[in-house]
């Protein structure tokens, strides 16, 4: 989140080299969650995450303006709330007794 930030301060000051950069950076990240999706568990859900990973991550790939990571940062800042309610919400159901249920 701090360098898709930092990109999107990067390309409203004109900066090439922090662009470059903090891109490299957003897309290597991207890239990881993409590639390192546990598959063993949640076998469709790891596979619309990844998809989602590497859409956005030619979404980032093509940005040229601000405006352009707005999505991005959107969904990602979407998506770490929703994992941090997750994180809550097993903490809640004593460290795994329960089981929650996933929708596809």
């Amino acid at each position: 989140m701090t360098s898709l930030r930092s990109l999107r301060e990067a390309i409203d000051t004109s900066d090439e080299a922090s662009v470059a950069e903090y891109s490299g950076r957003c897309r290597a990240i991207l890239m990881a969650l993409g590639v390192d999706t546990d598959t063993r568990v949640e076998h469709v859900l790891a596979r619309r995450l990844a998809a989602l990973h590497a859409f956005l991550h030619g979404l980032l790939a093509q940005a040229t303006r601000i405006a352009d990571l707005d999505d991005v940062l959107e969904i990602i800042e979407f998506q770490r709330d929703a994992w941090r309610e997750a994180v809550v919400l097993l903490r809640r159901n004593d460290a795994g007794t329960s089981s929650i249920e996933i929708e596809a």
